[in-house]
């Protein structure tokens, strides 16, 4: 369906409901990549005043972002190439999920036993790494204290990551029609399950994969 632009109220309220959905599938998909179903996603979204005067476009109008899509507050940028215009909007996101939380209070130092964690439904309002797996807990030593029904982030622990910031790592990426293994770097530290930012050595283009395996990446 094209997206109808006009300076009538109507077609700007319609417009906005055609964006909105777009944006929050944009981020839905961004989402699917780094947690497990089931969550819950809201999306709020502020559109300029430009909405409300731009020519009817058209084409359906490209969306594009100034940086990696994740949970939080980005700004977008709606364009009608063919009458040359542009407006943005600025959308906020939050996620609600269920996470692992500290069932009881733990000083700086200790180790996490299975009776230490539980499972609980939380929001997170920016993209923390937090965890959806006992195994990679149990035996990790905490770098802070933590109290009861504390999130239990990355940040929170000292932890032997599968792939290390700045250490090299091998990418693959399979398709049905195209297959590519290369080296690259990586720019975020991960644990098995987790994406993070890569850099292609040959290329130098940045990338987003999910860590496989120990320094194994596959790209997407």
């Amino acid at each position: 369906m094209l997206a109808v632009f006009s300076s009538g109220s109507a077609y700007a309220d319609t417009t906005k409901q055609e964006l909105t959905q777009r944006i929050t599938k944009k981020i839905a998909t961004a989402m699917d990549s780094r947690y497990p179903h089931p969550y819950e996603l809201e999306v709020k979204m502020r559109f300029s005043k430009a909405l409300h005067y731009v020519e009817l476009c058209p084409i359906e109008p490209s969306i594009s972002v100034n940086k990696q899509i994740t949970l939080g507050t980005l700004k977008w940028f709606v364009r009608c190439p063919p009458l040359g215009w542009k407006l943005s909007a600025t959308s906020t996101s939050s996620l609600t999920i269920k996470v692992a939380t500290a069932s009881k209070a733990m000083k700086k130092g200790y180790r996490l036993q299975p009776g230490d964690v539980r499972f609980e439904k939380v929001t997170l309002k920016k993209a923390d790494s937090v965890f959806f797996d006992l195994t990679h807990l149990v035996g990790s030593k905490l770098r802070r204290t933590v109290r009861v029904g504390d999130v239990l982030t990355a940040k929170r622990f000292y932890l032997d990551y599968d792939v290390e910031k700045g250490q090299p790592v091998s990418l693959f990426y399979h398709s049905k029609t195209f297959s590519l293994e290369t080296q690259g770097t990586a720019l975020e530290s991960g644990l098995i399950g987790d994406a993070i930012q890569v850099r292609n050595n040959d290329s130098q283009k940045l990338l987003r994969g999910v860590v496989v395996g120990q320094d194994l990446i596959r790209v997407y």
